[in-house]
């Protein structure tokens, strides 16, 4: 499956424009471009940190209890 990923990642990226200038798996998949220039990326790795970050920030100071524990229980 590693090398499926692989694979299909550099296809997307020649597919896209985009430049993979390092061999590192986790520099491989991207979450997002800039559409005014491809080779601008912002890697799966750190858009999944900022979701985890966002989460976070939502369950600690936007949630009530009672919402929190509603969520906890599904």
């Amino acid at each position: 499956m590693r090398v499926k990923v692989k694979k299909t990642a550099v296809c997307l990226s020649r597919q896209y424009k985009t430049m993979m200038t390092t061999k590192l798996p986790y520099h491989i998949p991207y979450a997002k471009t800039n559409p005014d220039n491809r080779e601008e990326i912002h890697l799966l790795l750190y858009h999944l940190i900022d979701v985890g970050q966002v989460a976070h920030f939502l369950w600690q100071d936007v949630l009530t209890s009672s919402i929190r524990q509603r969520l906890a229980q599904m």
